[in-house]
């Protein structure tokens, strides 16, 4: 049974992100290897998607405590290492601290996630 080796032809039109059209660099691969792995975690993954519905606007982190089981610290924690990662910002204000979203960090994920514009073959 034969295995086809898959290589990525780019479209028309093509964007230039750099799984599409280009390997990534060696300092581009390690920078994104640690965006992805603070979003390998359930938690985490889904504060990034509650901020990020806020489409542009802040949330306060009193609003996010109660949509989990977790501990204040624990909340806490998952959302130093998206901070961490330069997916989120936050702000305090008095005693409580409001996140929003990086546009220019998802956009960059995004981009490198974007198969849309190119084709893929198959070798037979």
């Amino acid at each position: 049974m034969s295995n086809p080796e898959l290589r990525v032809i780019p479209g028309e039109g093509c964007c230039n992100a750099p799984m599409v059209t280009e390997p990534v660099t060696e300092s581009d691969a390690v920078a994104f290897a640690q965006t992805f792995k603070a979003l390998s975690d359930p938690v985490r993954l889904r504060l990034l998607s509650m901020i990020a519905a806020r489409a542009g606007a802040e949330v306060c982190v009193c609003d996010l405590l109660d949509a989990f089981t977790q501990t204040a610290p624990t909340i806490s924690h998952h959302l130093k290492v998206l901070r961490d990662a330069g997916l989120i910002t936050g702000e305090r204000r008095a005693s409580w601290v409001y996140y929003r979203v990086v546009p220019s960090a998802l956009a960059a994920l995004s981009q490198l996630l974007d198969a849309s514009t190119m084709t893929v073959a198959a070798d037979a």
